[in-house]
This record gives structure tokens, sequence and C-alpha cells, in this order.
């Protein structure tokens, strides 16, 4: 089989249009040709390094910051992977990945101090099973697993969603989700590969103030931020005037409880860490016509397991997991098809999302997928966040239990559930607290 080629897409712009902006924040502005030379700077100040000490992997002290893409790059042209994880995560004794660098010292320091040389004009070709980044995840089977991505995974999948959504070299993508997510990550490379612009938040700024100020055309969010930004009027009416609101990062109702949304740009997507970003698309107006309809990307292969779980294959898919290869293989059957352990119906060629196999429960003999009626319920903007967890019952086997954080007390919180949701999906307790519930896995 052979290895797919990809030019570097940070030296061809700097290239083709070196003077196009690539990153821009309040603080700082990089064209592609600054964005090129502290790469390439780095990149030779670490090979000077890493001759006297052996590094197995890069580290990002702040991951809401340049520092990621210039890592990443810098990672590429010098073959060492960049380990994408939560600050406050601690990899233990089972993840012990050897020595790690930081370069963000390194780049402030050069920022400071040095000018941006000329242009270079030599491309650079990767391999595309080269390995880009480790990122967590505990996925598909509730544990904690680092998800191996290569070069071919993440530029797959951004030259996909970019044809799909009709990226172009004029858009701006806001980036306020975190980095060591896919969804915080993924737009780097759909703007570098279709020649646009980053912007990164600053997260301490009002987030709808910043947001206008950026004049940014795209964004990636999550249902519970775009109910926060609908509500104030000036947000509201700059979401309007966007290009793309990619909406995720957990399931999507398909009923009314959109219609607020309706005048907005929103693309709903479906994906997951070990498909680098989003493998499903639909325009918002499609899904609540279709009553929750995706169409997958062209290059994505895909069937149904004999009990319902989406099974996918493409070049966007994760190469395994570091240290877990005996899970890897227990997810890919022997036609290279990883099982997503996401239950989904599929009717005329589109995926309907029904919920996790490994979250579903029976209940009085329906089934019930939580996260179908999480997703009902946090579209309503007095629940911050929920989760339904099951626990047992002597009449029913199994009830829903439900944990929230909003603005409502638990007899308002059922008052909503008895309105929205069928009798069999009501949760039959209800817990309150102040924080938000973490699930065992990620949406």
């Amino acid at each position: 089989m052979s290895v797919s080629k990809w030019l570097c897409p940070l030296r061809t712009g700097s290239i083709n249009h070196p003077d196009s902006i690539f990153y821009y924040s309040q603080e700082r502005v990089f064209t592609y040709r600054q964005a090129d030379a502290i790469v390439n700077h780095l990149v030779s100040r670490f090979n000077v390094q890493s001759s006297k000490h052996s590094i197995d992997y890069l580290v990002v002290d702040d991951p809401m910051s340049y520092h990621v893409w210039i890592t990443l790059f810098v990672g590429w042209r010098t073959g060492i992977p960049t380990a994408l994880f939560h600050s406050d995560y601690s990899l233990g004794t089972d993840f012990e990945l050897g020595q790690s660098c930081s370069l963000s010292s390194w780049a402030d320091d050069y920022l400071t101090h040095s000018e941006t040389p000329p242009s270079e004009q030599l491309r650079i070709q990767y391999a595309g099973d080269q390995v880009s980044n480790y990122m967590m995840t505990s996925g598909t089977t509730g544990h904690a697993k680092i998800v191996v991505h290569t070069i071919d995974n993440h530029l797959s999948s951004a030259q996909a969603i970019t044809s799909k959504l009709g990226i172009t070299a004029s858009d701006r993508w806001y980036i306020n989700l975190p980095m060591w997510h896919v969804s915080g990550l993924a737009p780097i490379f759909r703007m570098t590969l279709s020649g646009g612009s980053l912007y990164i938040s600053n997260q301490t700024a009002s987030f709808g103030a910043e947001l206008i100020a950026s004049d940014a055309t795209c964004i990636s969010c999550v249902q519970t931020t775009l109910n926060r930004l609908i509500h104030d009027s000036d947000t509201y009416s700059y979401l309007r005037s966007m290009r793309v609101l990619l909406l995720g990062g957990s399931p999507i109702p398909s009923d009314n409880t959109l219609l607020p949304f309706a005048s907005l740009p929103i693309w709903v997507s479906y994906g997951m860490t070990e498909t680098s970003s989003a493998i499903a698309l639909r325009s918002l107006s499609e899904y609540i016509e279709s009553n929750g309809g995706l169409s997958m990307l062209p290059s994505v292969a895909f069937h149904l397991s004999d009990s319902s779980e989406l099974c996918i294959k493409g070049p966007m898919v994760f190469s395994g997991y570091l240290k877990h290869a005996d899970i890897h293989e227990q997810l890919v059957d022997i036609d290279g098809f990883f099982n997503t352990a996401d239950i989904v119906d599929l009717h005329a060629s589109h995926i309907f999302y029904k919920g996790r196999s490994d979250r579903m429960f029976v209940s009085g003999g329906e089934n019930i997928y939580p996260d179908q009626i999480e997703a009902i319920l946090k579209s309503q903007h007095t629940i911050q966040s929920v989760q339904i967890r099951p626990v047992p019952d002597a009449d029913f086997q199994m009830v829903g239990h439900a944990v929230y954080t909003g603005s409502i007390d638990p007899d308002e919180f059922m008052r909503i559930c008895r309105k929205i949701l069928p009798k069999s999906a009501l949760p039959k307790h209800v817990i309150r607290q102040k924080n938000a519930p973490e699930l065992d896995k990620d949406a």
C-alpha cells in the first residue's frame, strides 16, 4: 500500500502568499512568511539541542496560544510528535513517553530579539504516515487512552471539510475551544491548507466582544456556548453575519429546540478524537428538515455492525492507541473498519445518531439513550450541563438519574423535562450541583 505525500502547507503558504495573515490575536500578528521563519529557526535550534539530549516528544506550555501551531510544525519538520494534553492531566507510569522538550521560551525569545529573515523557497514534503501528535481520550472503552494522529489524518480531514464548507483564503477561523481537543486543533490545518487566517481567543476577555473584534468568519462551538452567545443581541447579530458555525462536541437535538438558531449559518457535525475532527456534516436547515440526518464526507467509507454500531474507514481515521495496540485491534475489523461504538440509524445514505452503545440502558422494556436526552435538555438556556445516569429500580430494572447545573431548581427542571421529553425518557431522580457533571468518556 502506497504512503500518501503532503507538501508542508505552512511553507507552501509562505511561498505562494508570504504577506497574507496566517495568525492574529490581540497581542500578535504573523504573516505566512513570518510564521514559517520562526518554525525554521526553532527547527535549527532544536536540532542542536537534540544532538546533545535525546528528545522523544514536544510539549506546549500554554495550549491556548500560538505556541501550539509553532510546536506542531517544528515537530513535523523534525519528526518529533507533539503531546497535546490538558495541563492538569498527569500521564502516570502507564503512559511514560520518555524525554520531553518545550519550545515556548525559545519562541518568545526569538520574537523578542530577531528580525524575520527572507522567505525560504524550497518546498517541504512529508510522508502521510508520519506521527503528528498524541491526544488523550477515553473514547470507546471508558478508559484513558492516547490517540496517535498522523499528518495524513489531519490534512485529509482538513481537505475534506474545507471543500465541504467552501473555506477559502479570505476566511478567518476563531479558535475558542481547547487545542488539546481535536475541535480546537483542527482549524489550524483547515486554515493553513486554504491560505486563511487563525485567531486564538485569549480566554479572558468577554467572549462575544472578542469574537466581534476578531472579524472572524468561522467558528467551532458547542451548544452550551451557542446558547450563551445568542442571548446577547450584538453577538447574535454578528453570528448571523458569519459564514460558518460548526456545531458539535455532543449530540445535537433535531426537534424545534433548534428553532432559535434557524437564522444562523450553522453546520451540525459528528466526529471524535479518533477521526481527527468531524466526519459527517449537514446544514442546520437540512438537519432539522430530515429530523437529524447527517451526510458522511465523501472520503469516509462506512457500514453498520450487526448491533447498529457505526463502523468507519478513511484517511482521517487515527492510526491507533499509543501503548494500547490490543484495544485498537479489538475495534478494527479485518477490512480496516473502526467500530465507533456509536449506535446510528441509516436512511438514504444519511446517519441518524442515537447514542453510545456503552451508555444505552433498558428501562421498562424501552431502550434509553442518555446522549439524546442530554442534547434536548442542554438546548434550554437555563440548563448549563446535564448527565443522565442509569440507576437500579425495582419496577423498571433501570431508570434515569439526572445530575445537572443551571439557574433553575429541581422542580422547574422536572417541569421542563415533562414538557419536552417523551414519558419513557423522564428521569426519576434529579440532583442539582454547582459544578458540571463529567462524563466517564468523551462526548
